[in-house]
């Protein structure tokens, strides 16, 4: 009789832990706010549940004080949820801008401009990536590149333009070297290629790669090497 009450109370208590740790496992709006509704839904919620467990199991959760929280619980107190109100409210741009105007936050604002010129102004030149090295501003473009010297940070100069088209060319720079990616189909590999529409079939006749540009000479970059990378 004394050993079936000791499995009993043995089983009780098992019982009794389960259930705290049950508890101790918070609910997926709590612990991940990026899927929640709302803050009020989850508050909502949130004090339904804890009274509801406060008055079934009050006289269990003791038990899991001596419990170790789960990792997740140690970072929930710095979660949260936001409002659509709240979110709305953290975009602090307040601009609405036509074409041609700028604005920006206090700590920063335009100090120089140039306008696109010669073959990289047409409609369908589009600026592609930027790269920097001393002094100069390496700009890529749908149809080339251009090498600004920036040293005056009010009066930025053009210092050289090149006539190559390939989609995107973003370039990268390394001391003397230029590299210009190209991820559309061109005729060949050199800058009188000219572009292959996506919707014909050029079989194995086309060209897409990295070209390589020797600019040691500032004023006059020149093509030194094509790899085909397709």
């Amino acid at each position: 009789m004394v050993r079936r009450k000791s499995r009993g109370l043995r089983l009780a208590l098992a019982l009794a832990l389960a259930f705290s740790m049950l508890l101790a496992v918070p609910l997926p709006a709590a612990a991940h706010p990026e899927v929640c509704d709302s803050k009020e839904l989850e508050s909502g919620s949130s004090s339904q549940i804890s009274q509801l467990a406060s008055k079934v199991f009050s006289s269990i959760n003791v038990f899991a004080s001596f419990l170790a929280p789960p990792p997740q619980l140690l970072h929930e107190s710095a979660e949260q949820c936001f409002t659509d109100d709240e979110i709305a409210a953290m975009d602090d741009s307040g601009a609405d801008l036509q074409p041609g105007e700028t604005d920006s936050s206090r700590n920063i604002r335009l100090i120089g401009n140039l306008r696109k010129t010669g073959p990289l102004a047409g409609d369908t030149s589009y600026n592609s990536d930027l790269a920097f090295w001393g002094k100069y501003a390496i700009q890529g473009n749908y149809e080339g590149f251009q090498i600004t010297n920036i040293s005056s940070r009010r009066h930025p100069r053009i210092v050289a333009q090149v006539d190559c088209p390939g989609s995107q060319n973003d370039v990268s720079v390394w001391e003397n070297l230029i590299f210009t990616s190209t991820d559309s189909r061109r005729t060949n590999d050199g800058c009188d290629s000219e572009s292959i529409p996506t919707a014909e079939d050029p079989g194995e006749d086309y060209w897409e790669g990295m070209k390589i540009f020797d600019w040691s000479d500032r004023d006059n970059p020149v093509l030194i090497k094509s790899i085909d990378t397709d």
